[in-house]
């Protein structure tokens, strides 16, 4: 642990000036987050959806056809963005 703080010391060290206050932001909402969960089996500050149903439960969309919309949709992103 202390290896890895040394290191993060370092680091910060080397940081332009004007990434400071970002990195302080960061480290609010890292030490934010840390506060809110607590435990790893703390609850999200959030009520998950389960999609499909949870989403539009009047559709009655099975998964597949979900899986080939989906497809259908962002299939050829990566082509259009040229990665």
């Amino acid at each position: 642990m202390l290896l890895q703080r040394e290191q993060l010391h370092q680091i910060i060290d080397t940081l332009p000036d004007n990434l400071l206050a970002e990195l302080l932001k960061f480290i609010e909402f890292l030490q934010y987050k840390w506060q809110l969960l607590g435990t790893s089996t703390a609850k999200p500050p959030y009520n998950p959806v389960d999609f499909p149903e949870g989403i539009a439960p009047e559709l009655d969309l099975s998964f597949d056809e979900i899986k080939q919309a989906r497809r259908e949709m962002w299939g050829s992103l990566a082509q259009e963005v040229k990665v």
